[in-house]
């Protein structure tokens, strides 16, 4: 399942080491704005329906550790 994940993600930045750990996780979100970040991924996943040639359906995907 990462590894699926970890190819859709390398649209947006390269991840030449692979996924990144869940320290790094918590440290990345810890340091975010959490309204901002609602506002960032509401925009985000707006996005990609805008830019669906065949109007499919996308979920984002939870992914447990």
């Amino acid at each position: 399942m990462w590894r699926r994940a970890v190819d859709w993600l390398r649209q947006f930045y390269p991840y030449k080491y692979g996924r990144p750990s869940h320290d790094t996780l918590v440290e990345f979100y810890s340091r975010l704005n959490p309204k901002e970040f609602v506002k960032c991924l509401i925009a985000f996943t707006e996005s990609l329906a805008d830019h669906s040639v065949s109007h499919n359906q996308y979920a984002i995907m939870s992914m447990n550790t």
